[in-house]
């Protein structure tokens, strides 16, 4: 036997997880949106949903919150500090045996926590007070170095955003596209994290006879819209309708 035909791979010893059992509740998913559309009551459906809440967007949800950890109520006595989202997020870090969906909701809001934090720490009212981009590094680094630490918990993750609109112009053409809502440097750390993009949103279906708007996840990008799925073979359809745990789980589940 030649050394090459002796050689193997790392398949041959260490075993290969199937991203086929992998359920869409443990995704790290990006959910975005107009106001009202339903965002947070989809996330809530996830299992055993946990959320960090920066909006008061869960006063009418029976869901857990970050505040539960910590000691603080979510109506009294909320989270809105990023020393508080820390203290809560060690916490985290501490409970075995639990299974469940941490819902950041909205990000960008957790971000401008962070934000203000960073530049308190340092005296600054603007990043650009850091010389040669030490503000915008203190910043993006603080709030990445978090991201990790709750992509190393044994939960799903889901990130919701609020929608904005781009114009984007070519060479050939100009067009409206419609993006999640997102500062520079939180888009920069959560996009390429996630591994599906999905775009809540109304709709008809004139193709199919639905004249009537019906809620709906977009889950294919468009050159209109930002939405995506990691993976050489997409789970998911163009779009999912009801907007619900359930039929996305189905989609999900079916295509496996």
């Amino acid at each position: 036997m030649t050394a090459v035909a002796e050689i193997r791979g790392f398949a041959d010893v260490i075993p290969v997880s199937d991203p086929a059992n992998v359920p869409i509740g443990r995704q790290k998913t990006l959910l975005y949106g107009p106001p009202k559309i339903g965002k947070t009551t989809l996330a809530s459906q996830y299992p055993n949903a946990l959320f960090l809440d920066g909006e008061a967007g869960t006063l009418n949800l029976k869901v857990p919150t970050f505040e539960s950890l910590i000691g603080k109520d979510r109506v009294s006595n909320p989270i809105r500090t990023w020393e508080d989202v820390l203290k809560a997020t060690s916490v985290l870090e501490g409970i075995e045996n639990v299974e469940g969906t941490l819902v950041i909701d909205p990000v960008n809001e957790i971000f401008g926590w962070c934000r203000e934090f960073v530049l308190r720490a340092n005296g600054w009212d603007h990043e650009t007070e850091g010389a040669y981009g030490k503000g915008w590094r203190a910043v993006r680094d603080e709030f990445g170095k978090w991201t990790r630490r709750l992509v190393g918990l044994p939960f799903g993750l889901i990130f919701v955003a609020h929608e904005n609109t781009i114009e984007i112009e070519t060479a050939t053409e100009k067009y409206e596209k419609t993006v999640p809502r997102m500062d520079k440097a939180c888009k920069e750390i959560i996009e390429p994290m996630v591994d599906i993009i999905m775009y809540a949103h109304s709709r008809t279906f004139p193709e199919q006879k639905i004249f009537t708007p019906v809620q709906v996840v977009q889950t294919k990008p468009t050159k209109e819209v930002t939405a995506g799925e990691r993976g050489g073979e997409p789970r998911l359809p163009i779009f999912v309708s009801p907007m619900t745990y359930e039929a996305l789980n189905a989609a999900w589940v079916k295509k496996a």
